[in-house]
C-alpha cells in the first residue's frame, strides 16, 4: 500500500514531455540574444519538401551543427539556389520544436557568402575585426533623432543616391544632404572610398553618414569586404549607416557600421524622421501645453475669487483692529514694567548723588577754603615747602579761579587770617 501511495505522489509531482518541451521553448523564446540573430555556417543535409515548399537543412562549422527550417513564405524570396557546402549567413529565431523535442533555427533570410575562397577571406577579416573589438555591440552609436547635415558617401551617378534623395525630400526636406563622391566598384574603389571617408571625417560638420551603393554581383560588392575600408568606417567621428546592395547582400562593412540598412531607401528612412509625424507630435504637445496653461489659469482665477470673497478682504479692519488693541495692551504693560524697574533705581541714584555731594571738594570751598596750585610744578600746594618766593600760583575758590605770586614763605600769614 505504501508503494502505491509513493507512486501516486511521484505521479502528481512529475511533468509531461510536452510540458518540458514547452517550458524550454518559452525559455529560448524569451532570450533576445537568440531572437533575430545572424548565424553563419555551411549548408548540410539540404532537403526541399516538394508538397509544402519548406526547406530543411543544417548549418555546420568545423565543430558543431544546428538544424534549420525555412518556411515556404520566406523560402520563395531566396535569390539563389541552395546547395550542400555553400557558405551562408542565415537570419532567424532559435526556438524549440515541441513535437519533436529538438531546438532549431527558424530561418527567415539567407545571404550567400560566395565560393569557399571568398567565404574564408570574409571569415578571416571578420575574426581580425572581432579581435580588435570593432564588432562589439557596445561600441555602436545611436543615430541622432533630428540630424541637420548628412554625408552620403557613394557614386553620384548611382541609383542608390537617387533613392536616398527621393526618400529624404519626402520625409524630411529641411535636412542638408551632402554627397561625398567615390567609386563603389572596380580596382580603384577601395582607395576612392577611403579618401571619401577621410574627407567626410575632416569636414567636422556632419551629424551622421551613409555609406551606400545599389545591388550587384558578389564581385562588385566585394570592395565593402575590404578590411581597410571596414576599419576606416568604424573609426568615423559620427554614426555611420551601411546600406550596400539589396536586403539579401551582406558585407564586412555591415558588421562594423553603427547601423545596417537592407537598402539605400531604408537607410534614408532610418536616418531622418518623418516630418509629418514630427509636426503631428509638435501639434499634440502644443495642444497639451495650451490645455495645461488654461487649466492652470482657471485654477489661479478660482483661488483669486475665493480669496477676494473671504472676510479677510471684505473686513480687513477686523484683523487690524484686533492687532491694534493687542499692541496697545502690550505697550501699557511695557510702560508699567519699566516704571517698576526705573523708580527704585532713581531713588537709589539720588541717595548716591547726595553722598557724593557731601564729599565733593566744591562743598568744602563754599565754606571759605581754597585750593592752591603751583604753576611751576603744576602740583596742588599742601605744604609751604612746595613754594618759594616769586612762584606763580593759581587759587581756586568756590566761585572761580585767580592768579597770585608768592612774596614770602613761613610763619603765620599777615593779619593772622586763613589762606
Amino acid at each position: 500500500m505504501a508503494h502505491f501511495y509513493d507512486s501516486i505522489r511521484l505521479l502528481a509531482q512529475s511533468v509531461t514531455v510536452t510540458e518540458i518541451n514547452t517550458h524550454l521553448k518559452q525559455i529560448l523564446d524569451s532570450h533576445d540574444e537568440i531572437q533575430g540573430c545572424w548565424v553563419r555556417g555551411e549548408i548540410a543535409d539540404l532537403h526541399h519538401h516538394t508538397q509544402s515548399g519548406h526547406i530543411y537543412f543544417s548549418l555546420k562549422d568545423h565543430q558543431s551543427r544546428i538544424r534549420c527550417v525555412m518556411f515556404r513564405s520566406d523560402a520563395v524570396s531566396v535569390p539563389f539556389r541552395l546547395s550542400d557546402g555553400l557558405s551562408v549567413i542565415v537570419y532567424g529565431d532559435i526556438s524549440v520544436y515541441t513535437r519533436g523535442g529538438t531546438y532549431q533555427l527558424y530561418a527567415r533570410q539567407i545571404l550567400g557568402l560566395g565560393d569557399g575562397a571568398l567565404a574564408r577571406s570574409f571569415e578571416l577579416t571578420r575574426q581580425r575585426l572581432a579581435e580588435d573589438g570593432l564588432l562589439d555591440v557596445a561600441r555602436k552609436r545611436d543615430l541622432p533623432r533630428f540630424p541637420r547635415r548628412i554625408a552620403v558617401i557613394t557614386s553620384p551617378e548611382g541609383a542608390a543616391l537617387k533613392d536616398i534623395i527621393a526618400v529624404m525630400k519626402r520625409r524630411y526636406p529641411i535636412v542638408e544632404l551632402v554627397v561625398v563622391p567615390c567609386l563603389v566598384q572596380g580596382d580603384n574603389a577601395v582607395s576612392s572610398i577611403l579618401s571619401a571617408l577621410d574627407a567626410a571625417a575632416e569636414d567636422g560638420r556632419f551629424d551622421v553618414g551613409i555609406l551606400t551603393r545599389g545591388g550587384g554581383a558578389a564581385d562588385d560588392l566585394w570592395v565593402f569586404n575590404d578590411e581597410s575600408v571596414a576599419r576606416q568606417l568604424a573609426d568615423m567621428p559620427f554614426p555611420m549607416v551601411c546600406a550596400v546592395g539589396h536586403e539579401r547582400d551582406f558585407t564586412v562593412c555591415d558588421l562594423v557600421a553603427d547601423v545596417r540598412a537592407p537598402t539605400p531607401s531604408a537607410a534614408a528612412e532610418m536616418v531622418v524622421p518623418d516630418m509629418s509625424s514630427v509636426l503631428d507630435q509638435i501639434f499634440h504637445m502644443e495642444s497639451r501645453a495650451k490645455r495645461s496653461l488654461i487649466a492652470l489659469a482657471d485654477m489661479c482665477q478660482s483661488r483669486m475669487r475665493a480669496l477676494q470673497s473671504s472676510w479677510v478682504f471684505r473686513r480687513p479692519d477686523m484683523i487690524t483692529g484686533s492687532h491694534r488693541q493687542a499692541l496697545e495692551e502690550l505697550a501699557h504693560r511695557l510702560e508699567l514694567a519699566l516704571t517698576k524697574i526705573i523708580e527704585p533705581r532713581n531713588t537709589k541714584l539720588g541717595l548716591i548723588a547726595g553722598r557724593l555731594e557731601a564729599c565733593s571738594p566744591l562743598k568744602t570751598l563754599s565754606r571759605g577754603y581754597s585750593l592752591v596750585t603751583n604753576m611751576r610744578s603744576n602740583q596742588l600746594v599742601l605744604s609751604t615747602s612746595q613754594v618759594a618766593p616769586g612762584d606763580d600760583i593759581e587759587v581756586r575758590v568756590s566761585d572761580g579761579v585767580f592768579s597770585a605770586r608768592v612774596k614770602g614763605v613761613g610763619g603765620e600769614p599777615a593779619g593772622g587770617g586763613r589762606h
